[in-house]
């Protein structure tokens, strides 16, 4: 008994060095908000989709700059998961893959034990993992956090079933923040994390081209929304606010083209977007996306680096808001554009949840 007063009296106490250390910042939220980072879980999962794994370059830019910030601040211990949403695990799950045939040397291709490949050459291929400048391996990764903050407890590592993301941890998370530019499957990440109490709170995010988003869900609904990433798309049109972000509208309508589809629209796949926000009874005619802001989230899967910034340093401070218990939390989108449409142009959080 007397050892678990003094663990938890020592948790309520900076060190000399950490005082020194994080000064500047003690002075904006306080001692017990520094021993609140310091004693926190967190969790980041980062989304790889199965394009990348066929050679193209994706920088997961706002994941590296909330995991930036997060150990700059002090984070105690931070767990990063990079989930391989690969078509093979699709296969298995049976679903098409875009209506292709599968020939004898995509299967080869595809799969993780396929002829002519050891173990390694196979994880240096298929697990490429990219934090942009933190690092694009997983050493390089720890040791770039590990000079940020030598102090944290860190876990890099990769999945490949979301079943396992974070099944080995002893506590519940803190926090988990969900990076990806797949709707359906940031939705089925979150509410997997949330059914199995692996977290207490869930961020999901994704950033393309100029447009990016943060989303709240919250188990129980107490600190921000217990509606899910997927049923804020279903929203009636009597419970959206009378003026929003018309981002809003356009992520409505690309989830529901993921979920038809099983895949990402393409700057080709506008009139097909248009046509969805058309068809969408729930979506009143005022809150249409326009044709423009429609091309300016499709033109490119690529993150804006600028954009980025904004959305993983604007989580940053949710998730401190969070673990500290001080400030209200965003309830429940985030949502930011760069090309400053009057539909879409500033910073804004929107609640959008069912009011019966």
């Amino acid at each position: 008994a007397t050892r678990l007063q003094q663990e938890k009296k020592k948790q309520k106490v900076l060190s000399k060095e950490e005082d020194d250390m994080y000064d500047r910042q003690i002075r904006v939220w306080g001692v017990d908000t520094q021993c609140a980072i310091r004693n926190a879980k967190v969790g980041v999962v980062v989304v790889c989709d199965s394009e990348e794994e066929e050679g193209l370059d994706v920088q997961h830019v706002a994941a590296a700059e909330l995991v930036k910030n997060l150990a700059l601040a002090g984070i105690g211990d931070l767990k990063i998961c990079y989930y391989l949403a690969s078509d093979k695990a699709k296969r298995e799950t049976g679903e098409v893959l875009a209506g292709k045939e599968e020939t004898k040397e995509t299967k080869e291709s595809n799969d993780v034990s396929g002829p002519g490949s050891s173990d390694a050459a196979r994880v240096e291929r298929k697990k490429q993992v990219n934090l942009s400048f933190l690092g694009q391996s997983v050493g390089a990764i720890g040791a770039n956090l590990s000079d940020m903050n030598s102090r944290m407890r860190q876990v890099v590592e990769q999945r490949e079933s979301i079943a396992d993301l974070f099944s080995g941890e002893t506590s519940t998370l803190d926090v988990t923040a969900v990076f990806g530019r797949n709707l359906v499957t940031l939705n089925e990440i979150s509410e997997t994390l949330v059914e199995g109490k692996r977290t207490k709170l869930v961020f999901a995010a994704g950033v393309r081209g100029g447009c990016g988003f943060a989303f709240l869900r919250s188990p129980n609904g107490g600190e921000g929304c217990a509606t899910s990433l997927a049923g804020s798309f279903l929203v009636k049109v009597e419970d959206l606010p009378r003026k929003m972000n018309k981002l809003y509208s356009v992520l409505r309508c690309v989830h529901r083209f993921q979920s038809q589809k099983g895949s990402s629209p393409t700057s080709k796949d506008v009139d097909a977007i248009m046509k969805l926000a058309e068809e969408d009874e729930k979506l009143p005619s005022k809150q249409m996306p326009s044709r423009e802001l429609v091309l300016n989230y499709l033109e490119t899967e690529e993150e804006m680096p600028a954009v980025s910034s904004v959305v993983g340093g604007s989580l940053a401070q949710e998730v401190i808001k969070a673990i500290s218990g001080k400030g209200e939390l965003m309830n429940n989108f985030y949502l930011y554009s760069a090309y400053g449409s009057p539909d879409s142009g500033e910073a804004k959080v929107e609640c959008m949840v069912p009011k019966n």
